[in-house]
């Protein structure tokens, strides 16, 4: 198996990690404070209207007030105003397709879906779509004869006035398989329908964690190898691949207690890389990244390459290679929005019709699906890429902090479950009869407020006492753990 996901779990933060021959390809992050809203449905209420713009504005319990534009309101016709469909006070079932950013807040659509493994729950939809990606002619039809019989055993709860999708991962299941998941999405649907009771707002339906629709993703494609350190999310996607993924093998770190699932297998210098402004390519070239609140920009410079005499060939060189290398990072760092990439100057057309045919074949396995624009008459080319989440720097880093060539420095939370994280392998490896924790005032803060019960549960099983120490140090994204 060339593909292996590796997954591990710490006080409030859940970490999958990607690899591709042991090479990092992706890495997700989910913290429990911060989890992602995409795909949460809620009963919101309209605050404001606003005519000139075709969006309202709604609160479903966040501090800022979420977003419903008029192309995102399902029951809307074209050339309409949606003055005449939604006014103030007003409750709507709305599902969240994209996170609050800073300020801004989350954007929403009235055309509710809830997915299950093989299935989807589509509330506009009026009769069953099968995937695309399924081509075989014969495997559709078998699908939606199965899909038919599955249907007459199930009984639809009341309100159920959508239809299914067939996901592509639906390609060769079974009837019951099929009858399974139309049985949970009922039983879903109940419960929210319950919920819808209560007074706006409310959170109706919480999307599925991370791990959960990591399964869903891979079935039925390549042998995937998932190693897990958490006994609790083992047992949850042991049970869901066995009865969905015979492709998919989980594992249980047998050693989760006294080795790190990251440290040995070489995660975390991965992911500090990928928060670096500087990536040095193969060729003795270097890409340069910078992340705004704006765009991204990735700057390709030819620095030490001598490969070739002729400065043309030697530019299509560099610029090539760096379209892999720029792909890889934008997929592993997560960046969307506007992202530009200045290339080499290249004097002749085809040496640019070259780098765009090697950018899209680059961007083939991109779920987000990027728009690649042509080359500017500056030789910038423009992608657009669909928004899936939070960038890694956004994740992980203070915001608006750069020091240097380092880019940005990590925040007090991102060092509150490093240290977490050492301490848990302490707490079975150390004999001190006292660590010491050496950090920032604002990082032992969090620690005191926050996981207090976690300190506690570590003492407990090291048989030690876990001291904290506020520090002024050089650099605030460091800290020392000193065993005594």
């Amino acid at each position: 198996m060339s593909k292996e996901v590796l997954i591990n779990r710490v006080s409030g933060e859940t970490r999958v990690a990607v690899l591709d021959n042991n090479l990092l390809e992706q890495i997700v992050i989910e913290r429990d404070a911060q989890q992602s809203l995409v795909g949460n449905i809620y009963k919101a209420k309209v605050i404001r209207v606003i005519p000139g713009m075709q969006v309202a504005f709604l609160d479903i319990g966040d501090k800022r007030s979420a977003i419903l534009h008029i192309d995102n309101l399902h029951l809307a016709k074209k050339n309409t105003e949606i003055e005449s469909f939604l006014s103030s006070g007003q409750n709507l079932l709305v599902q969240v397709v994209k996170d609050p950013i800073k300020d801004k807040g989350a954007v929403l659509t009235t055309d509710v879906s809830i997915p299950s493994h093989s299935l989807v729950y589509r509330q506009s939809r009026k009769k069953l779509a099968i995937s695309r990606q399924i081509k075989d002619v014969s495997e559709r039809d078998r699908l939606a004869e199965l899909f038919e019989l599955a249907a007459s055993s199930a009984v639809a709860p009341e309100g159920f006035s959508g239809h299914f999708i067939l996901r592509s991962v639906a390609e060769g299941l079974s009837e019951q398989q099929l009858l399974f998941d139309m049985q949970l999405l009922h039983h879903l649907w109940n419960d929210l329908s319950e919920k819808r009771m209560e007074k706006s707002p409310v959170l109706l339906h919480t999307a599925p964690p991370i791990y959960q629709r990591l399964i869903t993703d891979s079935i039925n494609k390549d042998p995937l190898k998932i190693t897990v350190d958490c006994p609790e999310i083992y047992q949850a996607l042991n049970q869901l691949s066995q009865h969905y993924a015979s492709n998919i093998a989980v594992e249980l770190s047998q050693d989760y207690q006294q080795k790190d699932l990251f440290d040995r297998n070489h995660i975390e210098p991965q992911i500090n890389e990928a928060l670096e402004q500087k990536v040095a390519l193969d060729c003795g070239g270097t890409l340069v990244i910078e992340e705004t609140e704006a765009l991204s920009v990735i700057d390709v410079n030819s620095a030490s390459y001598l490969g070739d005499t002729d400065d043309q060939k030697a530019y299509l060189k560099v610029n090539l290679e760096a379209v892999d290398t720029a792909v890889k990072q934008i997929c592993l760092r997560n960046l969307s929005g506007i992202i530009i990439i200045d290339f080499i100057d290249m004097a002749d057309a085809a040496s640019e019709v070259k780098v765009l045919r090697r950018l899209k074949e680059a961007f083939a396995r991109d779920q987000a699906q990027p728009t690649i624009l042509d080359f500017t008459a500056l030789g910038l080319v423009q992608i657009a890429r669909k928004r899936t989440g939070r960038s890694l720097s956004q994740t992980l880093c203070a915001p608006s902090i750069k020091i240097g060539t380092k880019g940005v420095i990590k925040s007090d939370e991102t060092l509150v479950f490093e240290i977490l994280r050492q301490l848990s392998k302490k707490a079975v490896s150390s004999s001190a009869k006292a660590l010491e924790i050496h950090a920032s005032p604002a990082v032992i803060e969090q620690l005191q407020k926050k996981y207090s019960v976690q300190i506690k549960q570590y003492e407990s099983i090291a048989e030690c006492s876990v001291k904290l120490y506020p520090q002024h140090i050089t650099h605030c994204d460091e800290f020392n753990i000193i065993s005594t």
